[in-house]
């Protein structure tokens, strides 16, 4: 292996000995690595390993209790995210931190450092230098457009397009392609190489393997708040990095033949309008018990609208017939249908998964809360039950730190989507509505959901799997549907379509075998 070490002055970022801590969680322990200018570094780890912290420590969203940070051969002290920016460090964050009824360019603006005249904002200069900017990094994108307008991905651009607008030299992507299709994490990637072209660092935070194989030049592995080892991405593999990540190997559960059961759920000319457009046509297909059926597609093509009907979230301007268990569903409110054993991990966790300033244990059973084994007569809760069954989801689906008096806003993002994913699987569920279950999880968490989606299947659970993740859908799923315009595009037949005709049913093409 050639030597890692590289002299000063091709160094953009130095941690030495950086110890952070929470009260008596060590987030952080004597972690040293240097990022070199003009790279792409990888920083991987477990859900819990320290990355995190790293990357706010870097952005002045922490500050630290020990060690220093180097940025291009000198010490800085980044009190607050002021002072990182003014340091040439831009972040984009992996829940984008960008107000959604303003326009691009008034988001650009916000917070930045725009020529003016006086104290008037010269608009039109910012525009000229904006456009400018997008076009040298292939970052257009229209100004006038409301970020509410934009699909994630174009989100996603616009806050790298921030980053640059900022002058940043030191560019922090923090599980950037979490929540994008594989036609976006392309485009993301030609982003990167041309930012890296330009001669600023990038350093890549993520839980795809084969994504830092493909973008990186570099990797920092981290496991339990220290660094382990550091690699040059083209002398390793990703089987090396996932055994430096969780301190061995891990074993990988499959799905296994069954024996067919019963339809559980039935969805039948299922119509969702709204305001006046057509969002959800006429979609048919059934769900036996015991059966996983996956929903492939690129993101804004219904499936956000699909999960909150079936769970109750969408009425108005439903048409059709979901029956569940023999039972007519379609009508119903959410506490009704989870009353009925239907159990969902929303693709947004944040906003639909957790409360923020809730302990673990009491998200341990939100939207549970009301049932007996939860609740006396009285309305007085059973907290000895309540806390054996956080406990339980936290044992059963390894959530770091073990602690259910933690805030679940504390926790690492990957451990929140644990949090919430064991919760709905412990609830002994009859049909499980699971989007994007493994959204920012580490290889070895990955794995564990994955295991306990299947168990679940093998216990009866009709299962509705939404997943941006082809691989993860090929994986899992007994049948597999393409979602495009809402409609149901096709069936995917894994021995007969490879991913190009995939792509095409994605993008609403047909294609002949």
């Amino acid at each position: 292996m050639e030597e890692i070490l590289s002299p000063p002055s091709s160094i953009a970022v130095e941690f030495k000995n950086i110890t952070k801590t929470f009260g008596n969680l060590v987030a952080n322990s004597e972690v040293s690595f240097r990022v070199r200018k003009g790279t792409v570094h990888a920083i991987v780890g477990e859900n819990g390993a320290g990355k995190s912290t790293v990357v706010k420590l870097l952005n002045g969203f922490y500050t630290v209790n020990s060690g220093e940070i180097f940025i291009n051969g000198e010490k800085v002290k980044l009190q607050d995210t002021l002072d990182a920016i003014q340091c040439g460090v831009g972040t984009v964050h992996q829940h984008f931190m960008l107000i959604h009824a303003m326009t691009v360019l008034d988001n650009l603006i916000l917070g930045s450092y725009p020529i003016h005249t006086g104290a008037i904002i010269n608009k039109k200069k910012i525009r000229e230098e904006v456009e400018q900017l997008a076009k040298e990094y292939h970052l257009e994108v229209d100004l006038d457009q409301p970020i509410s307008n934009l699909s994630v991905g174009v989100r996603q651009r616009v806050e790298i397009l921030k980053a640059v607008f900022r002058r940043a030299e030191i560019l922090v992507l923090d599980e950037p392609s979490a929540v994008l299709t594989a036609l976006e994490i392309a485009a993301l990637f030609q982003i990167i190489n041309k930012v890296r072209d330009a001669g600023k660092t990038v350093i890549l935070i993520t839980h795809k393997l084969h994504e830092v194989m493909q973008i990186s030049d570099y990797i920092t592995i981290m496991r339990g708040g220290k660094v382990v080892k550091e690699l040059l991405t083209k002398q390793t593999n990703v089987e090396e990095i996932a055994a430096l990540m969780v301190g061995g190997h891990f074993q990988v559960y499959t799905r296994q033949p069954l024996p067919k059961k019963g339809v559980m759920v039935e969805v039948k000319n299922l119509n969702y309008q709204k305001k006046g457009t057509l969002i959800l046509k006429d979609l048919n297909f059934n769900i036996r018990a015991g059966e996983i059926v996956g929903i492939a597609g690129i993101s804004g093509n219904g499936q956000i609208e699909l999960e909150e009907v079936l769970t109750g979230m969408i009425r108005e301007g439903v048409t059709g017939e979901v029956v569940f268990d023999q039972k007519p569903i379609l009508k119903l409110d959410p506490k009704q249908i989870r009353s009925l054993s239907v159990a969902h991990v929303p693709a947004d966790r944040i906003e639909r998964g957790y409360v923020s300033n809730f302990t673990n244990m009491e998200n341990a059973i939100l939207g549970y809360h009301w049932k007996t084994v939860f609740k006396r007569w009285g309305g007085f809760f059973r907290f000895q039950k309540i806390k054996d069954y956080a406990e339980q989801v936290v044992k059963d689906f390894d959530v770091r730190p073990a602690q259910i008096e933690y805030l679940t806003r504390q926790l690492s993002g990957g451990n929140q989507q644990k949090m919430v994913v064991g919760r709905e699987l412990n609830s002994d569920p009859k049909f499980l509505i699971a989007a994007e279950p493994t959204r920012g999880v580490d290889v070895g968490s990955i794995e564990l959901i994955h295991k306990n989606l299947l168990l679940a299947r093998e216990k009866g659970v009709a299962i509705l799997l939404f997943s941006s993740e082809l691989d993860e859908i090929k994986k899992l799923a007994d049948r597999s549907f393409v979602l495009c315009s809402g409609k149901i595009a096709g069936e995917i037949d894994w021995e007969k379509h490879d991913e190009k005709q995939i792509g095409m049913l994605m993008i609403g093409q047909s294609f002949t075998l």
